[in-house]
């Protein structure tokens, strides 16, 4: 499945990209089991399994070697799940920053799939793939909010409460 999201940071592409160069693969991890623990309740609404609320076993997250695109700075990058969760995509995707005025986008565009035993598409797999559009996008979102107040860690230790 294709996916493509970004969010705006209110901050110069400059200081955005020095950042990110600090971010490491085990943090992104972390905020990507973070995004999946955000909508427990949609899950469990749509009747799928629900996400363990944990950080142990975040999945594998892998950065590319990052290169120049025009204005942009793009980064290959892939997550993979270690915990076998039914309903737990891999991502293949490019992260890419760039400057938008005075402020910086981060995009990510690439494609998503399902374990195996859901690749095919069925009324049983559109729930879970409108749940895996939203996490993806509450992974951009917490990516966006670190990359906007200039943290480069977190200590998440269970699903995060955000006011929507």
């Amino acid at each position: 499945m294709i996916v493509h999201d970004f969010v705006t940071i209110d901050r110069p592409i400059g200081e955005v990209v020095e950042q990110f160069t600090h971010l490491s693969e085990p943090t992104l991890a972390v905020l990507v089991r973070a995004a999946w623990n955000e909508d427990r309740e949609v899950w469990q609404s749509l009747g799928l399994p629900v996400p363990r609320p944990t950080t142990d076993g975040p999945p594998t997250v892998t950065l590319g070697t990052a290169r120049q695109r025009g204005d942009a700075i793009v980064t290959p990058h892939t997550w993979q799940a270690d915990d076998g969760h039914p309903c737990f995509p891999y991502l293949d995707a490019d992260l890419e920053l760039a400057a938008f005025g005075t402020s910086t986008q981060v995009h990510l565009v690439g494609h998503y799939g399902l374990p195996s035993q859901l690749e095919q598409w069925t009324l049983e797999t559109s729930p879970i793939h409108r749940a895996t559009i939203v996490s993806i996008r509450n992974y951009l979102v917490m990516l966006g909010e670190m990359l906007a107040t200039g943290c480069s860690s977190v200590g998440i230790t269970e699903p995060s409460i955000r006011p929507r």
